[in-house]
This record gives structure tokens, sequence and C-alpha cells, in this order.
């Protein structure tokens, strides 16, 4: 069986994401993967289902 960064790399979605791009962890069915770089985590209030107000650090 292959190891897991090989299973993510062939099956998974690549998304290059920078520090000032909101990207919202709200669906519990996916499972995300940092391959590199580091990841600040941020809780922030939705209104239709997009990011609004003060984010808070987690």
């Amino acid at each position: 069986m292959e190891n897991i960064c090989e299973f993510f790399m062939a099956e998974g979605e690549r998304q290059n994401i920078t520090v000032n791009t909101p990207f919202l962890l709200n669906q519990p069915e996916r499972v995300w993967w940092l391959e590199s770089g580091q990841l600040n985590l941020y809780t922030v209030h939705l209104h239709e289902g997009k990011p609004e107000g003060k984010r808070y650090f987690f």
C-alpha cells in the first residue's frame, strides 16, 4: 500500500492558499493535508456562508 502522502497527492485536490485568503474548514466530510509551510487557525462568524467581522485566534 502506498503511504498517506502519496495517496493524498494522487487522490486529493491541490489548493494554493495565501496568508490573506479566507479558507473555511466547515466541511466535516473532508480531510485537509498541509504539504508545507505553517498554519494559523482563526475562528470567525459566518453570515450567509461568508466570513464576517473580527477573527479570533484559535
